[in-house]
């Protein structure tokens, strides 16, 4: 998940702050919900003013499918 994580803010874009409008910082990212769709939310924050605005993230989920289907060993007599 920190793969993902880390994936979701390279294409992040910074918003303007409504107030001063200039480019506001990145400041967090964090998991805000894994089921049934993982979405990350991400916070970022004025330099000059400190207004903090939010964005969120929906991340495709992931299927992994088994390359076999396991099966109890037979024990050894």
């Amino acid at each position: 998940m920190v793969d993902r994580l880390k994936s979701a803010t390279e294409h992040l874009e910074a918003p303007g702050c409504p107030n001063c409008q200039i480019e506001m910082k990145w400041f967090c990212s964090k998991l805000v919900r894994e089921e049934p769709v993982p979405v990350i939310e991400h916070q970022f924050i004025c330099p000059s003013c400190r207004r903090v605005e939010r964005s969120r993230t929906e991340l495709a989920p992931v299927r992994v499918l088994p390359d076999k289907l396991s099966a109890p060993r037979l024990a050894a007599a």
